[in-house]
């Protein structure tokens, strides 16, 4: 389930965001490598918690930049953000409780997040915003 990615795949131009967004991947690539060498449990415990901070942080700065440079698919986007923040919160609520699968749900869940979000949906706000002459 490795994420291999290239740095362009989700660097955009964007300083802040190429730089959150490589602090998510690899993220998720010390996860994955930690639930390969059978030490996923206090990996998960680490990542919920950087987690937390990332989509505190990193939906906040998104959402302030789009609201000031008007950004015209604002609400979609921020769905989006609040849609990731519930499937989180539940993840962190029930997911914790029992070890089995919770590495692999937390994987899961950051690849789809990775690949359907920042590869598309973020890919598309940088453009928007380089063209406003954010870096």
């Amino acid at each position: 389930m490795g994420l291999e990615m290239e740095a362009g795949d989700y660097k955009y131009g964007i300083v802040w965001m190429d730089w959150q967004h490589g602090d998510l991947i690899r993220e998720f690539n010390a996860l994955h490598e930690a639930c390969e060498e059978g030490v996923c449990t206090m990996a998960v415990m680490k990542s919920s918690r950087t987690l937390e901070r990332y989509v505190d942080d990193h939906f906040g700065l998104e959402e302030s930049y789009m609201q000031k440079y008007g950004y015209p698919d604002f609400k979609r986007h921020q769905r989006e953000h609040l849609t990731f923040r519930q499937k989180f919160k539940e993840f962190r609520e029930t997911g914790l409780d029992g070890e089995k699968k919770v590495g692999s749900d937390l994987l899961w869940l950051l690849m789809d997040w990775i690949i359907k979000h920042i590869m598309a949906t973020d890919r598309d706000l940088a453009k928007f915003l380089a063209r406003k002459g954010v870096k």
